[in-house]
């Protein structure tokens, strides 16, 4: 979830690539603000990526928040999320592979 000045039509394009919903909450007051919260938190929602103002308001509201400064450092940070999920899953072929066959059913030893 991103509240943010404007609405970021790069992340509208990357929500089927991260398979996460992303709902961008635009905002011109602080009270704008308040009201996105209360209507994310009765949503479900637990995480809210913004600004510093966003981030210190969503953390006095019970709601984890992430910084992100720029698109670019949004663009950074799921780089870098992509690269450990990949790495992740390597790992985990290289595991099950290296694994004698009856281990890869029930992923115990034999």
């Amino acid at each position: 979830m991103g509240i943010c000045k404007e609405l970021l039509p790069e992340l509208e394009a990357t929500k089927e690539l991260l398979q996460v919903h992303v709902s961008q909450q635009p905002y011109e007051t602080v009270d704008d603000i308040m009201d996105c919260f209360i209507r994310l938190k009765e949503d479900g929602y637990r995480v809210i990526v913004g600004s510093s103002l966003v981030v210190e308001l969503a953390e006095k509201n019970g709601i984890v928040g992430i910084m992100a400064y720029s698109l670019e450092s949004i663009r950074l940070s799921l780089e870098s999320a992509i690269q450990i999920a990949e790495s992740v899953l390597l790992e985990a072929t290289r595991v099950r592979l290296t694994q004698p066959p009856c281990c890869k059913v029930c992923m115990m030893p034999c």
